[in-house]
């Protein structure tokens, strides 16, 4: 269905959330020392990347889609990143009083291959926000001012993935309310809901990997070529730039991005 359209021709932005409502808890000892870039981002969340934005394997040999993911990471560009930490983390057991190690972070990125060139990506990604949730959001480019749109204030349509802790898939779309009266548009969700659909428990992440890792499935692995490019990435940006703080229990103000996606509206489909 989004074959033809899954390029920068017709795709604005994707945007990207990771949030945890917790803090560092038992786990300050080693945080302090990576920090949200090393634990989220350069593993995580560039898995994410590449699934998304990779071409078509051969086949669905883990080999031929371990290339690639592989492919995407080449053409990789980390150019803005902003770090913030909460107010309190200091106190936390295991974090030095002096720490300057983000619980935050908000990045801008691009492919700068055929299909991807000129379609920003951004990520949010922390501890201790307002609320637990990782999505990933596809903004399509805005129609132009003409018919419905002639006032250019038809929002862009959307494609939510929510990856947890409800997975789904949302197309958020614009609609012309029925009836006379003349044109009136408003905002439509079709839903699509993994529980709704699939019978039986959903295994968690973890239990997937180790009944992969048993069955020697490596599809799900990264290679030690994906870790070493990932690393040349994000290397040179690690624990640079100015850090603010932020309240616990808070998200931080966009420092990159303005227009977000508002991913909360979605908190309640599926769940």
């Amino acid at each position: 269905m989004f074959g033809p359209i899954w390029d920068s021709r017709y795709i604005e932005s994707i945007q990207i959330n990771a949030f945890e409502r917790i803090g560092v808890e038992e786990r300050a000892a080693y945080f302090d020392r990576s920090g949200i870039v090393r634990d989220m981002v350069q593993n995580h969340l560039m898995q994410l990347i590449c699934l998304l934005m990779m071409e078509a394997p051969v086949s669905l040999d883990p080999a031929d889609i371990r290339v690639q993911k592989i492919s995407v990471l080449k053409s990789l560009n980390v150019t803005d990143v902003c770090r913030a930490q909460y107010r309190g983390y200091r106190d936390e057991k295991g974090v030095d009083s002096g720490s300057t190690t983000e619980t935050y972070a908000e990045l801008r990125m691009e492919v700068s291959n055929f299909r991807w060139a000129g379609t920003p990506i951004y990520i949010r990604t922390g501890k201790a926000l307002s609320r637990k949730g990782t999505e990933i959001g596809i903004r399509l480019k805005r129609l132009p001012k003409i018919l419905f749109n002639a006032d250019g204030e038809v929002p862009p349509n959307q494609i939510i993935f929510k990856i947890q802790p409800a997975e789904g898939i949302i197309l958020d779309l614009s609609s012309k309310v029925p009836g006379g009266g003349g044109v009136r548009l408003t905002g439509t969700n079709m839903v699509f809901c993994y529980r709704d659909t699939f019978s039986g428990e959903i295994p968690e992440a973890y239990q997937r990997l180790l009944l992969d890792a048993l069955r020697e499935d490596k599809t799900l692995f990264v290679s030690t070529e994906e870790t070493e490019l990932a690393w040349q990435k994000f290397g040179p940006l690690l624990d640079q730039g100015e850090l603010t703080y932020y309240d616990r229990g808070s998200i931080p103000p966009p420092c990159l991005y303005r227009d977000w996606i508002d991913f909360e509206k979605y908190g309640h489909v599926c769940s």
